[in-house]
């Protein structure tokens, strides 16, 4: 019997009751594994060669790392078939403490009135954008 399809991303049953797992232990009592593995060392290799990270033997004293999560979801096709398994390494950033962890923030957002600035600018100016 064919099971229901959830579209929240987290649970989505696919064929036969096979499911995103919630956590790589249960990944690794799945049928699956050896896909589910793959995808992990596909995601390291390429945060690897993004240099987003580095890995340390030693954290400084008084200093604790930023956990982590494996977010492990099956790729489908339109008819359910299993196109890949994908694994992302997701940092939980809500255990970092102000001041400890970081001391300032910043998110990368135009305001539309800095947009509407600009345009107006250019087109009285009649420059090129």
């Amino acid at each position: 019997m064919e099971a229901e399809l959830k579209l929240d991303g987290i649970a989505k049953l696919i064929g036969n009751q096979e499911k995103d797992p919630p956590m790589v232990k249960h990944a690794q009592h799945s049928k699956y594994w050896n896909e589910w593995l793959s995808a992990i060392h596909e995601e390291l290799e390429a945060l690897k060669a993004k240099e987003v990270y580095e890995e340390i033997d030693k954290l400084p004293p008084g200093k604790k790392a930023v956990e982590s999560k494996w977010v492990l979801h099956i790729k489908c096709d339109k008819d359910g078939q299993i196109l890949r398994f994908k694994g992302q390494l997701v940092a939980k950033g809500f255990t970092q403490i102000f001041g400890q962890d970081y001391t300032f923030t910043f998110t990368p957002v135009t305001h539309w009135e800095s947009i509407q600035s600009i345009l107006c600018i250019v087109a009285i100016n009649d420059f090129e954008l």
